[in-house]
């Protein structure tokens, strides 16, 4: 498997450094990190060999593809960064979370990411969710939304960019939302512009696409506060659309299970 390792990192040494632009190794827009940042991670986490993609001599399998930095807004002195690297592995993608303050690794997390025909990692791939996601007392979530190279062609539909949410428990990291959906796409209709040329030249090909947002609800269960995600759909000919509907989350003692329908 190809490995990715993505490393949420907070230290405020390093904050200066991460937003700086030149020579910084790009994600989402204002969330560029410097290469020495990039270096004190693998340093400290001792990834030998962890370097920015875009560096001379950055060909190897630890070459970073993707990279995100963001201020946790609460705490100035912590800065979250998402790192994903490649290891020469081919099907997946490995995933590191760590939160580092005071230029100290305080707490981790690894886990997987896998990538296929509709997800290809690029440099603008991670993106740090900071919405308050107030969880329970004293508990705040943070969210790091994966997204990847796709094309609405002649398939079925297909999926955009997907958040997880993680939480910290002293010295672990631990996500409690897997990998939910952010919007998706279906054909109303196949036109001949893109996929049926046999139809009728003023039947063009219709996009339905959904998007889903979340907030935190005050109902609680397992001591966590419920969950709400809401589906809005559109259509690319500005014709309305059905109700995308309401979902609630509710947490089972270990996480939130996302109902087949998302």
């Amino acid at each position: 498997m190809k490995g990715l390792w993505v490393v949420l990192l907070g230290a405020g040494l390093l904050a200066a450094r991460c937003h700086a632009q030149d020579g910084a190794a790009g994600s989402q827009k204002g969330q560029s990190c410097q290469p020495v940042l990039i270096q004190s991670v693998s340093e400290q986490l001792e990834l030998p060999g962890l370097v920015d993609a875009g560096a001379d001599g950055a060909s190897g399998a630890s070459a970073v593809v993707a990279a995100a930095c963001k201020p946790n807004p609460e705490n100035r002195r912590q800065l979250y960064v998402a790192l994903a690297y490649d290891t020469g592995d081919q099907d997946g993608k490995r995933l590191l979370l760590a939160i580092v303050e005071g230029g100290h690794v305080v707490a981790d997390y690894r886990g997987e990411i896998y990538e296929d025909a509709t997800l290809t990692v690029q440099s603008d791939s991670l993106h740090i969710d900071t919405a308050r996601y107030v969880l329970a007392k004293g508990v705040r979530a943070f969210g790091l939304d994966v997204s990847g190279w796709a094309s609405p062609n002649c398939g079925d539909g297909g999926d955009g960019p997907s958040r997880s949410l993680y939480i910290r428990e002293g010295t672990h990291i631990r996500r409690v939302l897997a990998d939910m959906v952010l919007s998706s796409w279906r054909y109303v209709r196949e036109g001949n512009d893109r996929c049926n040329p046999s139809a009728p030249a003023d039947a063009p090909t219709i996009i339905e696409n959904t998007r889903y947002t979340l907030r935190v609800l005050p109902d609680t269960s397992h001591g966590f506060y419920d969950l709400q995600v809401t589906a809005t759909t559109s259509r690319d000919d500005g014709k309305s659309s059905e109700d995308g509907g309401r979902y609630v989350l509710k947490y089972d003692g270990k996480q939130y299970p996302v109902p087949s329908a998302l």
